[in-house]
């Protein structure tokens, strides 16, 4: 389920309302909600019929969808494909089956909010992710705090869902003369953090296309400032890296503008090849490629940079209703297609 905060469409002229010091207030308090961490060995842990993760001494919890897809994962389950048909209580019985037999230990993250939970079903909160002992949370208000003491409050785009945190900033703006078809740009600041396990927190240049209403976004290989696991003093390291990182961002920036510019002296000979190939390192399914390939036509350039431009196109992102970690696997994918070529 994903809640959007802000549209995710980059330079909307109806952001007015959010500002990065609303974005950190509506962090907070989502994260004053959740429940502390606890470490337990999975043996201990079991099912009851409404499929609620029981506790032993503590309580009952639902899972969200992410949370049970890891729970998949992690007990070698397939659950919607091999549960189709079956009763809720066939399904504990293989689950309590599978916790039986674990050896490990997991560290559940739960909390108290339960605008995801099933409504019908009583619990004492919401699972929101399995993962290792040793997992250390990077609070998104923290990285909000950082962020407000830098001076970059001016948001592009932000979104909450179950798997990450995700929001840009704007840095600077660049009228381009090098280029009339690429245009005036926007230099920003794109920051993605999970406290889920799904991913480390990045930071990471990205350029916001101005010159159509596509609203191309794009990281540029090379351009991450940041990347921190969550492990260990994850929150303390980060502060001192996450201020040190941004130290140089618009030089960065101005390389990665250049390295735009560049991406049209390289001609494509196999456009539809090309948006399938990156579509697959996206990890993403290839019946996606025709709806990029139509986003090719609105600006058909046979260039690295036509590519990358209808790939990155938040017009079809939108159409084709993708998360934000999956609009971000592409822009990664997009950059690495780039950086093959272009370096």
């Amino acid at each position: 389920m994903e809640t959007t905060i802000v549209t995710n469409r980059p330079i909307n002229n109806n952001l007015g309302s959010m500002t990065l010091q609303k974005l950190h207030t509506v962090l907070k308090d989502r994260e004053s909600k959740e429940l502390p961490d606890k470490v337990i060995p999975m043996s201990e842990l079991r099912v009851d019929d409404d499929l609620n993760i029981v506790v032993p001494g503590d309580g009952s919890y639902q899972m969200n969808s992410w949370a049970r897809s890891q729970l998949n994962s992690l007990l070698g389950l397939k659950f919607d494909r091999w549960f189709e048909n079956t009763s809720l209580e066939e399904k504990a019985f293989e689950l309590n089956r599978r916790f039986a037999r674990a050896t490990n230990s997991i560290k559940l993250r739960a909390t108290s909010d339960f605008s995801s939970a099933n409504p019908y079903i009583r619990s004492d909160g919401v699972i929101q992710a399995f993962v290792s002992p040793n997992f250390s949370v990077i609070p998104d208000s923290l990285v909000c705090e950082l962020l407000l003491y830098k001076e970059c409050h001016d948001i592009i785009s932000a979104s909450i869902t179950e798997k990450t945190v995700s929001f840009q900033l704007k840095i600077t703006e660049f009228d381009n003369p090098k280029s009339q078809s690429v245009g005036k740009l926007y230099g920003a600041l794109s920051i993605t953090n999970s406290n889920t396990g799904y991913a480390s927190l990045t930071l990471d240049c990205h350029l916001y296309r101005l010159l159509c209403s596509n609203g191309m976004s794009t990281a540029i290989d090379g351009a991450n400032l940041l990347k921190r696991k969550h492990c260990g003093s994850a929150a303390e390291d980060t502060m001192y890296s996450l201020l040190t990182s941004m130290r140089d961002i618009k030089d960065r920036l101005q390389m990665s503008v250049d390295t735009l510019n560049n991406s049209q002296n390289y001609k494509v000979a196999d456009i539809e090849n090309d948006i399938a190939t990156i579509i697959r390192q996206a990890r993403l399914s290839r019946k996606l490629a025709p709806t990029f390939i139509e986003a090719w036509h609105k600006e058909p350039m046979e260039t690295v940079f036509g590519i990358t431009n209808a790939i990155t196109d938040s017009e079809t992102h939108k159409l084709l209703e993708l998360q934000p970690e999956e609009r971000r696997q592409l822009q990664d994918a997009a950059a690495d297609y780039m950086a093959k070529h272009v370096y």
